[in-house]
């Protein structure tokens, strides 16, 4: 496969990726809507039944509402709105999140997923719209503070968007940054950094293995070719604890 068709593949793989995140996020947002929805409809045949019953007041979900006309609107209103929706997703984004998605999947394919149970901090760069696979990690292992990385604005902002408004938001922090800017100084021997499978910059590779300690792999599917050919063309060694996987 020559320089053309890799960087085509390369441009292939990116743009299905973004895509992926923009369709998963489109119909969370969707079932969030219809979720709200079942939910006021609930509530309005919970009031309806209240008043048939000459009762002022009714429980819903474990909380007593009044009837009148004022507290509904009120309520409804609450439910109904945009703010409401987007918290919704995120709730859902978290909880439908992929199970061994890709960072957990990485490691598992190299038999080491023992490395999460030392590590403190973990950094993905190319974290993306929707850090589903963030999510897994954060539901498997509790103790880890994750950083994702994002270079596109737009994206970062709705990924931290979503993180801020999900359970794992004192667990995720999203960066809008080149990743070859960040400053991994802070990570240890334990500590890992995974590289998003559309992200390409090999100086990139090299300066995080220059700069810190941590261990670093590119997430699969690694076994994309326009990745091999750009992992092959990077000198790999292991120095100061450093050891970059790409076999």
């Amino acid at each position: 496969m020559n320089f053309e068709d890799i960087k085509k593949q390369e441009i292939a793989w990116k743009d299905l990726v973004a895509k992926s995140e923009m369709v998963n996020l489109r119909l969370l947002t969707e079932d969030a809507k219809k979720e709200l929805e079942r939910k006021i409809a609930n509530f309005l045949i919970a009031r309806k039944q209240a008043i048939a019953s000459g009762n002022t007041s009714f429980i819903f979900r474990d909380k007593t509402y009044n009837t009148d006309e004022e507290t509904i609107n009120t309520v409804m209103t609450g439910w109904a709105n945009p703010s409401s929706v987007s918290k919704h997703r995120a709730l859902l984004a978290y909880r439908r999140a992929e199970t061994n998605a890709w960072i957990y999947k990485t490691l598992l394919d190299k038999k080491r997923t023992s490395l999460f149970k030392t590590c403190k901090n973990l950094v993905l760069v190319g974290s993306g719209m929707y850090p589903y696979s963030m999510f897994d990690i954060q539901k498997k292992y509790k103790h880890i503070q994750q950083v994702g990385i994002e270079i596109d604005e737009k994206r970062a902002s709705v990924g931290r968007e979503i993180v801020t408004k999900s359970p794992a938001k004192d667990h995720i922090h999203i960066v809008t940054c080149d990743g070859y800017d960040y400053d991994y100084s802070y990570l240890l021997e334990d500590d890992l950094v995974f590289i998003s499978c559309d992200v390409d910059n090999k100086n990139m590779m090299s300066k995080i293995m220059e700069t810190c300690k941590a261990h670093m792999f590119i997430c699969a599917p690694y076994e994309k070719t326009w990745l091999r050919a750009l992992v092959q063309s990077i000198k790999v060694s292991k120095h100061h604890g450093v050891i970059f996987y790409a076999d």
